[in-house]
């Protein structure tokens, strides 16, 4: 759930127009109680409204920011846990 969590939350912020340039798992929190994933460190982004529709549209699929955060997440808990998802 928290991987998939993370994904829509990268989603939802394309959505809103922004690109993560750095877009990795390390740039996740969990926040404690709720484990709610929380994207932090937008300080490498791209802004659709500045870089026009089309320009935008390249970037986030060049970046895949949906890819980057649930293909490596998924990744390290099989490698660090052996958990298969």
């Amino acid at each position: 759930g928290i991987v998939q969590d993370a994904v829509d939350a990268a989603r939802a912020v394309n959505e809103a127009g922004v690109v993560n340039i750095d877009c990795q798992p390390r740039n996740v929190m969990v926040e404690l109680g709720s484990l709610r994933p929380v994207h932090i460190d937008f300080g490498n982004r791209v802004f659709a409204e500045e870089a026009g529709e089309e320009l935008f549209e390249e970037v986030k699929e060049q970046r895949d920011n949906q890819g980057a955060i649930g293909m490596v997440m998924v990744t390290k808990l099989r490698v660090a846990a052996g958990v298969q998802l």
